[in-house]
């Protein structure tokens, strides 16, 4: 079973600093006001704060998984290199 990040990379998704934050506050922003969760109170308020981390781990381990393919694809350029 493929993580967050790496299905969002297979998809061809990739990774911006503004979206990262940008995200974060749109998905608060929906889940709290859009969806009314001021009304619940400190409960609606906690499950807002945790869906906006959700969207925020998973831009994070797209970043990750990202970093991590350019690392592999230049270590393998690398050793080509020194075989030639």
């Amino acid at each position: 079973m493929l993580g967050v990040g790496q299905a969002r990379y297979n998809e061809g998704r990739s990774y911006r600093f503004g979206d990262e934050w940008k995200g974060l506050l749109r998905m608060f922003y929906f889940n709290f006001k859009g969806m009314k969760g001021y009304k619940d109170g400190l409960r609606g308020l906690g499950v807002s704060l945790k869906e906006a981390r959700y969207g925020f781990i998973a831009c994070r381990r797209l970043r990750d998984d990202q970093h991590a393919q350019t690392a592999l694809s230049e270590n393998l350029r690398t050793k080509e290199n020194r075989l030639t």
